[in-house]
């Protein structure tokens, strides 16, 4: 069931939310340890069987239900529908979800283009063997989900942010635009399934009203002793019979069939005059057409005839005996449709629920053909009297399009042809849809993302300038075009039921005019009333409502009834006989000529007009009445289209209105969003440019402040630089002079204490100076390398730049600290290709073992060193990770890692994160941290990749 599937969905789509925050795949530690592709092919098929499992429930919810999701048909949507679209909704979420966690498990180990390959392989080639065995899969369909998955996988590779707005509604317009594709593809197929069992329904030739009419009408004929005295009486002519037969039983709807009778006696004969005059035996002329062709119908003598003419045919055999002479005559009433376009419907509310939405295909047309000549039609396309004039189709069934229609060419026989239509699916109504079912997603969407906002802890909902601007935007237009629409549809129905109102009092008119001629001089009217002509009243009332196609009543002076065209809605006791109290009020008491307005008969609302019915001597002989009630179905159907259409039209002006908006805003906020940028781009260590803009509205004016405040600040920069500069050196000098004072201290002590002992003439003389000297050396080579490294900050050598494999490099450097018993180091390469950069090699040495050295110096002596060194390669650059588990930095620290003689440890100057950061971005790379107090720290170094031969004259 819906509500089943609904479960199992909110199911899923839960399970693949905790699968995508909750698994975690290491990446791969080496190809060494781990060959092959194995893992990527798994994702990959658990990828493609999830797809096959959405796709099997999208086609199942349009193929294997009744659920309407043609969103253009506004009134053939349901609470169903809702529930069905948003089922297919959390499965694209989930697919998203899916895809969004497998690439980013896969983008460790592999990059995109490979990716993007072997997705390609298991997609084709599982899809291509599910339909070898098969399973057929959309093609389109197979395309929408390769093209999520390609755009994903950009955004993801990109390192952008997957879940951010704008992507977001990226994603509801792609599957708004592959829902109104999937829907009425699967619609079209479910259609065409639908009009051939329509056709061949037709092609049985049955009509359920007639025969539900005849079925209601056998008990009164076989019980009409008026129908049975003119039967045996031989003075009473064929056309009287004739006139009390259609007058009585087959008048109204019954104008669609031609009608004869044949009243005979067991031994009368019919005569035939084709191909020339014979006579045949009465009852076994009709009793072998029954025997050969009837189907009795249930609870009646009347029979359905299949003649396999393409008309609609039955047979009525009822047997009338008068006892006291024992004679027998059977009446046999014939029923044979004819070429009918409009006729007196029947009143939907005399009809089964069943039964009515069986016969009443408002949507369809159809036509009839015998010998390619048009016997029958109905709806509202026209067609040609000659079969021929659509062409050739001898296939049983053949689709074909022409005039806006969809047509079902059906051949029943080689003498029989059924042509079903359906008006045409256009573009604009896929555009309707489009509007309906974006518009759906959408809210839900900004819902969702409004209520886990608003629900986060401490987190406050705001708007920025920028939606400020659309919000007002929109809700000034979206309230416009409510008003406008809501007003529009309001004064639309309003002249539409003026319209109508016009319709039933104009026809009341012509009624009357028509009454009026045949009883104008009468002085009172009753049930009891006949002419010549008709026997009551009745019998003139159903002539002219064939006529008119209305039906009429007519109530005495006090509100009885008097006569009706359809007496069966009294006699089955669905209204009462009394005049509508509030038409006899405003008749009768109130004087009023006229009067119009809706009455109900269960939960049918209809039209109902009264006019006084007046004789020639002016008195009042009745009130005539018109109930629409067999117009009430098309009337109601054509304001729901004029409601749908409007109601389409501004849907869709509303998401114009929205686009619009955005637009607009977006221009609005362009300039101020430029200056947000600027603003956030300003360094006082660099030159910023200026802003161009030509306007000369407020935006300027705060152009023209930033670029003067940019012109200050760069001269204030520059002082500060100087200044900064000043005291830099300042402050360097005294830490020099610091670190060379420090030594020079013992080595003037030594240097004394080595006097006084050769004054003294110490026996272990020998022993003082070999250590002096010793201490002297060592002091010494301290201050050579306080020099050096000052040297080096100052002034870097020249690079000597050249093509280098990082990765070897990293080898090597990694090899002068194998002996290292204080911490494990591990190199993990994503692959075993070769990364190469353009740069110097003994600086990059230099990195790495200022890197290294910094990682191992970082880790206490109260716990087992690791250090992980990682290298891959990502959009063109080069991607150097260390990382170790040492004590990590301070946060009150970090903004001072790479400043120049800055250090944690007690000895060193501090230069070396200084002067590697000074390396790595004169080769237009980059370095940064990741740390956590406790967990130790990453150094992360993105240098570009080589691509190719580079002048080094530059």
């Amino acid at each position: 069931s819906l509500g089943d599937l609904f479960l199992n969905t909110v199911l899923i789509f839960f399970i693949v939310i905790k699968f995508h925050n909750d698994f975690y795949v290491s990446p791969l530690p080496s190809r060494k340890i781990y060959p092959g592709n194995s893992r990527l092919i798994i994702l990959m098929i658990f990828f493609v069987g999830f797809f096959l499992y959405v796709y099997y429930i999208f086609k199942s919810l349009i193929d294997n239900s009744s659920i309407s999701f043609e969103a253009y048909k506004l009134t053939g949507l349901s609470f169903y529908s809702l529930v069905g679209l948003i089922i297919m909704g959390l499965n694209f979420a989930s697919v998203v979800f899916i895809l969004n966690k497998i690439i980013t498990i896969c983008k460790r180990d592999i990059n995109i283009e490979k990716l993007i390959f072997f997705f390609s392989m298991v997609f084709i080639l599982s899809v291509v063997t599910l339909s070898l065995s098969g399973f057929r899969i959309d093609a389109y369909s197979v395309l929408f989900f390769f093209i999520i998955f390609i755009f994903i996988a950009i955004i993801r590779y990109r390192k952008d942010n997957l879940y951010n707005y704008s992507i977001i509604v990226i994603l509801v317009l792609l599957f708004s635009v592959y829902s109104v594709y999937f829907i009425s593809l699967g619609t079209a197929q479910k259609e065409r399934q639908n009009m051939i069992i329509l056709a061949e329904n037709l092609a049985t030739e049955h009509d359920p009203v007639a025969e539900l009419l005849l079925e209601e009408m056998n008990a009164k004929i076989e019980s009409d002793k008026v129908l049975a005295e003119m039967l045996f009486n031989m003075d009473v002519s064929y056309q009287k019979i004739y006139n009390y037969l259609q007058n009585n039983y087959f008048s109204g709807f019954w104008g669609k069939y031609n009608f004869q009778f044949f009243d005979c006696s067991p031994i009368d004969s019919v005569i035939f005059e084709v191909p020339e005059k014979y006579t045949y035996p009465c009852y076994k002329f009709f009793n072998n057409l029954i025997e050969d062709k009837g189907m009795q119908l249930p609870n009646s003598q009347f029979y359905f005839i299949n003649n396999q003419n393409g008309k609609v045919n039955y047979l009525g055999k009822i047997v009338f005996k008068d006892y006291p002479d024992n004679h027998e005559i059977t009446l046999f009433i014939e029923l044979e449709s004819r070429l009918v376009t409009t006729n007196l419907g029947y009143p939907e509310l005399l009809l089964d629920e069943n039964l009515r939405n069986e016969t009443y295909m408002l949507e369809y047309s159809y036509a009839k053909y015998h010998k390619n000549t048009l016997i029958a039609q109905s709806g509202t396309f026209h067609y040609s009297l000659d079969r021929n004039a659509y062409g050739e189709h001898d296939l049983e069934y053949s689709f074909v399009r022409f005039d806006n229609y969809d047509h079902l060419i059906y051949n029943v026989d080689t003498e029989n042809t059924i042509i079903l239509s359906i008006p045409s699916v256009t573009f604009f109504d896929l555009l309707i849809s489009f509007s309906y079912i974006f518009a759906f997603f959408y809210i839900l969407l900004a819902t969702t993302l409004l209520v886990i906002n608003m629900t986060r802890v401490g987190k406050k909902f705001e708007f920025n300038f920028k939606n400020k601007i659309q919000v007002a935007i929109i809700s000034i237009l979206l309230l416009s075009l409510i008003l406008i629409g809501g007003g529009t549809v309001y004064f639309s129905i309003e002249q539409y039921q003026k319209k109508n109102y016009d319709n039933i009092s104009e026809k009341i008119q012509s009624v009357y005019i028509e009454l009026d001629h045949k009883l104008a001089y009468e002085n009172e009217l009753n049930m009891y009333w006949s002419s010549p002509d008709y026997n009551n009243l009745d019998q003139l009332l159903v002539k002219f409502s064939d006529v008119f196609y209305t039906d009429i009543n007519l109530y005495g002076s006090q509100g009885d009834l008097i006569a009706t065209s359809r007496p069966e809605i009294f006699e089955q006791g669905l209204t009462g006989t009394k005049m509508n109290p509030i038409a006899f009020q405003k008749l009768a008491r109130e004087n009023s000529a006229e009067f119009v307005h809706r009455e109900n008969i269960g939960k049918l609302a209809y039209l109902s007009a009264y006019v006084p019915f007046i004789n020639a001597d002016n008195k009042l002989l009745a009130y005539l009445n018109l109930p629409y009630f067999t117009k009430e179905d098309v009337l109601r159907k054509e304001i729901t289209n004029l409601v749908v259409a409007v109601v389409n039209i501004y849907v869709l002006l509303i998401l114009l209105t929205i686009a619009v908006a955005v637009f607009i805003s977006d221009a609005i906020t362009k300039p101020l969003r430029l200056l947000q940028e600027k603003f956030g781009q300003i360094d006082l260590l660099k030159d910023h440019e200026l802003i161009e803009y030509k306007g000369t509205d407020e935006v300027a004016s705060l152009v023209s402040e930033y670029n003067r405040m940019v012109k200050e600040l760069h001269k204030s920069a520059e002082l500060l630089a100087r200044s900064e500069r000043e005291s830099a050196w300042r402050e360097m000098a005294r830490q020099i002079a610091h670190e060379i004072k420090n030594p020079l201290t013992p080595m003037k002590l030594t240097i004394q204490h080595l006097q006084r002992a050769w004054k003294d003439k110490k026996e272990n003389y020998s022993e003082i100076h070999d250590k002096v000297t010793r201490t002297l050396v060592e002091q010494i080579d301290n201050l050579s390398k306080i020099a050096s490294e000052f040297s080096n900050f100052a002034q870097m050598p020249k690079a000597n730049n050249q093509k280098l494999n990082l990765t070897q490099k990293i080898r090597d450097s990694l090899e002068l600290f194998s002996d290292s018993s204080n911490a494990e180091i591990i190199f993990i390469p994503a692959s075993e290709k070769e990364i190469l950069i353009f740069a110097d090699k003994e600086q990059i040495s230099r990195v790495l073992i200022n890197l290294i050295n910094n990682a191992l110096q970082s880790i206490p002596d109260d716990r087992g060193g690791r250090i992980e060194v990682s290298l891959d390669e990502l959009n063109k650059r080069a991607i150097l990770k260390v990382s170790d588990n040492g004590k990590g930095i301070p946060d009150e620290l970090k903004d001072k890692l790479f400043t120049p003689n800055f250090t944690t440890k007690s000895s060193g100057m501090g230069l070396g994160l200084a002067i590697s950061k000074n390396i790595i971005e004169n080769n237009k790379g980059t370095i940064r941290f990741e740390t956590t107090y406790k967990e130790g720290t990453t150094f992360i170094v993105e240098l570009p990749v080589y691509q190719g031969p580079i002048d080094t004259s530059d």
